[in-house]
């Protein structure tokens, strides 16, 4: 591709946070008119990564930098920057961005790069990265600390250009699967609504899509502790076990609690010791000895489906699909589906619901439409009877 050198060092500007808004601007709509500009710009981005990790001052520390990357090649433990790609191999994409390093050290970009004001060298002020995995899709990512992060469809993972230096921070909204390197100096910290999620080197799965009102955490592995704030703007802290699953509720104000939930005031302890239905402000919900596949096999080749109602299935499935689900019944929306999906199309998913819910459903472009079927129902209820 052909670019104009006063291009290349707008993108750089954009890289060191020194580009005026004006800029900002007419570099995004330059990213956005063309696939070909978005992998370009996708490209310079993944090179600068580079530039800082191995510390590239000057021409001669090419030759050292090659050799450096070439070891880390043949160690794929140790790869630290993929992003948004659904499992694609990773050595494949770190050759790429390797030889693209090389190809811009070549250019006058790097005498630019490295004999601009100090200022301009701190990777701290660099614009976060942000990894979407987009409606249909699923993406997975080796953050620079070499912990692996899956996103389900719809989903935003985000950090900044230090992590891994000071700390190990992230952003998430939707849903994230991590697996988490160990490192106690450094607790990894998924921040997420109003909720902190820190983990040390564990397994979890996050579902925090803001639409839902809640945020769901699933511990596989390890311990992880959520910190927040209550209704009553009061911090609390709950430390997980694996197998637990935590969900943090944004919205509603008031909770009824059963014996499995977190922490009740004393006021309250003394009402459930009186058997005095109890109201607490304290917007989370404990259940222990969860089945943990079926909140994270969704990033699987099997997707794990148990009871799930559904409304709320239709919800999941417009998400991997990237369709739109049109109920002309609302009468099927509290039934529930149990099965096992196997990177079936849509309308085979379908198929296979409607052996166990009672539907009738036809399939445009993009749109499914379901509605009940009442011959099947009357012989789903007289299997029941």
């Amino acid at each position: 591709m052909n670019l104009s050198e006063s291009r290349k060092l707008l993108i750089i500007e954009y890289f060191q946070n020194t580009i005026s808004s004006d800029d900002v601007k007419e570099l995004m709509e330059w990213v956005n008119a063309t696939e070909e500009n978005l992998d370009y710009f996708s490209k310079m981005r993944l090179s600068w990564l580079l530039c800082h990790k191995y510390g590239l001052k000057s021409q001669s520390d090419k030759e050292k930098a090659w050799k450096k990357i070439n070891k880390e090649l043949r160690n794929e433990k140790k790869i630290f920057f993929i992003s948004g790609k659904t499992r694609s191999g990773f050595r494949y994409f770190l050759r790429i961005a390797a030889l693209w390093m090389v190809i811009f050290l070549a250019g006058s970009s790097l005498t630019y790069l490295v004999t601009r004001p100090h200022k301009s060298l701190d990777i701290q002020s660099m614009s976060p990265t942000r990894i979407f995995a987009p409606l249909g899709s699923r993406s997975n990512v080796i953050l620079p600390d070499g912990s692996s992060v899956w996103l389900n469809a719809g989903s935003c993972l985000e950090y900044n250009s230090g992590f891994n230096g000071e700390s190990r921070k992230v952003k998430l909204s939707g849903e994230g699967f991590f697996d988490v390197i160990t490192n106690k100096l450094k607790p990894f910290i998924v921040s997420t609504g109003d909720i902190s999620i820190i983990a040390h080197g564990t397994s979890f799965n996050v579902k925090a899509y803001p639409e839902e009102k809640t945020i769901v955490t699933t511990l596989i592995k390890g311990e992880v502790t959520i910190e927040g704030k209550d209704f009553e703007e009061k911090p609390f802290s709950l430390t997980m076990l694996p197998n637990q699953n935590v969900t943090y509720f944004t919205d509603n104000k008031l909770h009824l609690l059963n014996s499995s939930d977190l922490r009740l005031s004393e006021k309250e302890e003394e009402k459930r010791k009186d058997n005095v239905p109890v109201v607490s402000t304290t917007p989370v919900h404990l259940d222990e000895d969860v089945k943990t596949e079926l909140y994270t096999s969704w990033k699987d080749d099997r997707w794990i489906i148990e009871g799930e109602k559904f409304k709320d299935l239709i919800v999941m499935l417009e998400r991997r699909y990237d369709i739109s689900v049109i109920l002309t019944s609302n009468k099927i929306e509290e039934l529930r589906f149990s099965g096992t999906i196997e990177n079936e199309t849509i309308e085979q998913v379908f198929h296979i619901i409607s052996l166990t819910i009672p539907i009738r459903y036809s399939i445009d472009v993009g749109k499914v439409y379901v509605d009940i079927d009442y011959d099947l129902l009357e012989k789903y209820k007289s299997a029941y009877n």
